[in-house]
């Protein structure tokens, strides 16, 4: 396979410059190969190309913590297609190789991962033009290895301890989940934790940091909720995966409802 090295502008300025003209920000998780290798990178083109900022590349894995039912279905659709790690990184520098911004973080667990991150795997990543990280379950000894390797970690922060005691530093954004457990769920938002985190946020000084909310955002009214908390924007995954499985009219569609509600069109 060739190697396809890239350079572009980092995420960080990119959803800084969102945020500095007041736009509210746009995320959207798809795991890398999904369905196929064949409409995979058209579906991540044509959301960057259409109003979302920023696409969280999942990576994908039979065993990830956090997922719920619907992304560990497409993740093992994808293993079963035989997918290799080679694939993501040649996933990631196609959709980046013409842009001007590197749009693309990296989506994955730990356990799962940090063997891409030793010998020759752990420079691909930035090669192929991602040097933005979201880890949740990352244990605190690997961030100044990780950060010394020149990637940016974006923290999951889930509860205000960890708010508290996050040595921060280059991250493009800050992820707040809308609920306790695991993504894709049909729960009510705890929005009382949501405004919590938000605060104990600013008291902390993260005023300027992009604050962004994810987890079982399924409708435009979920995402009038988060924004009424003066997040700066959402990250949606699990109900694009069932839109694309639908058909691509259901996941446009879906795609026009949410910028709708964000007042990006």
């Amino acid at each position: 396979m060739q190697k396809v090295k890239v350079k572009n502008n980092s995420l960080s300025s990119y959803l800084l410059k969102k945020k500095n003209n007041k736009e509210k920000i746009l995320l959207a998780f798809l795991p890398a190969l999904y369905p196929d290798k064949g409409k995979s990178l058209k579906l991540i083109n044509f959301l960057l190309d259409n109003g979302v900022d920023a696409l969280e590349l999942g990576f994908p894995v039979l065993d990830a913590k956090k997922d719920g039912k619907t992304i560990s279905k497409a993740n093992k659709k994808v293993v079963n297609n035989g997918f290799k790690a080679a694939d993501y990184f040649q996933l990631a520098a196609e959709v980046n190789k013409n842009r001007e911004y590197n749009r693309l973080a990296v989506m994955g667990y730990w356990d799962n991962l940090k063997l891409y991150f030793q010998n020759e795997y752990q420079h691909k990543w930035q090669e192929a033009g991602i040097k933005d990280l979201i880890i949740p379950d990352l244990e605190e000894k690997y961030i100044d290895t990780l950060r010394e390797l020149g990637y940016n970690l974006v923290p999951f922060l889930d509860s205000v301890k960890k708010i508290k005691n996050y040595d921060y530093d280059e991250e493009a954004f800050l992820y707040f989940p809308t609920h306790k457990g695991k993504t894709g769920v049909n729960n009510n938002f705890d929005l009382k934790l949501l405004q919590n985190l938000k605060n104990e946020s600013i008291k902390s000084g993260l005023s300027e940091k992009i604050h962004l909310a994810g987890f079982g955002i399924h409708s435009a009214d979920d995402v009038k909720k988060i924004i009424a908390l003066d997040f700066d924007g959402v990250i949606v995954g699990s109900e694009f995966i069932n839109k694309i499985n639908q058909d691509f009219e259901a996941f446009k569609l879906f795609l026009e409802e949410l910028k709708t509600a964000l007042n990006k069109e």
